[in-house]
């Protein structure tokens, strides 16, 4: 069943979003300046011609309102499973949804990145939200409402896969919460 995982925790730290992109990468922090990366990624409101130019878009937004404390990111992993009689997504069918996905979170006022995992089998995508709204400066203040958002808009896009319509919140690879 696919599902949408929110790493419930806070992104403190002034290199956060640096360490989650190399994480997500599959890369180290002083590798980010390379374009040429092992894993497909991209994203919406950002320049992507290197993981560190979208970093610095991310870190624009954040200095322009002079948001640079508190809660830098919100990271989110998403697992695309099909059901047992359709043929599994693609690379590419991830990078057109979270493309969409991302889309959608733009046109609401929020840069992103998606980094596509295709591993055993299974398609599992790494979405990166700065936790800054670029046109108005103020910080996402409703992680509920933003996941549930995502998850109808993956639901609207995926009719072949079957979704589990419980967001799992993860605190340090805990299950937190489950919210229906």
């Amino acid at each position: 069943m696919s599902n949408l995982i929110y790493k419930n925790r806070q992104y403190l730290n002034s290199d956060a979003l640096e360490n989650v992109v190399a994480y997500a990468l599959r890369t180290d922090k002083d590798d980010l300046d390379n374009p040429m990366q092992r894993i497909i990624w991209g994203g919406q409101g950002i320049i992507t011609r290197t993981p560190q130019t979208a970093i610095d878009g991310f870190n624009a937004v954040k200095k322009i309102y002079q948001r640079n404390e508190g809660n830098l990111l919100h990271h989110i992993i998403i697992t695309f499973r099909t059901r047992h009689n359709h043929k599994p997504i693609t690379n590419y069918e991830g990078i057109q949804i979270m493309s969409n996905v991302g889309f959608q979170l733009l046109e609401e006022g929020f840069q992103n990145m998606y980094f596509v995992h295709n591993e055993y089998d299974s398609i599992h995508v790494h979405f990166i939200i700065n936790s800054i709204n670029f046109m108005t400066g103020k910080r996402i203040a409703d992680k509920k409402y933003l996941t549930h958002g995502i998850l109808s808009n993956l639901y609207q896009m995926t009719p072949n896969l079957q979704w589990d319509f419980r967001i799992v919140y993860k605190k340090n690879n805990k299950i937190d919460n489950l919210y229906e």
